[in-house]
């Protein structure tokens, strides 16, 4: 299943308000590790069909999600459960 991109809030939250676990990578085009894992998680979306794989540049339309989340090194990815506020980010710092 390939990666979502997502562009606008609403796109965001129509995703994560859906049935499936949802893995978010926050990216910046200039960003050497995030352009570095990029082909690993196409890999993994295409394995894993039971999580929605998603992107969200950061300096792009949905940058107020980024924002929002206090997003501040890249990548960063957070997943979401459905049915479940809670969110695990998983970051360089990590």
């Amino acid at each position: 299943m390939p990666i979502t991109d997502l562009t606008s809030t609403t796109s965001f939250t129509t995703l994560i308000k859906g049935p499936k676990l949802v893995l978010i990578d926050f990216y910046a085009t200039w960003c050497g590790p995030c352009n570095a894992i990029a082909p690993k998680l196409e890999k993994l979306a295409n394995e894993i069909r039971t999580v929605q794989f998603a992107k969200i540049n950061v300096e792009g339309g949905a940058k107020s999600v980024a924002e929002e989340y206090k997003v501040t090194g890249m990548p960063t990815f957070i997943i979401f459960a459905p049915g479940i506020h809670t969110r695990y980010v998983i970051t360089k710092r990590n």
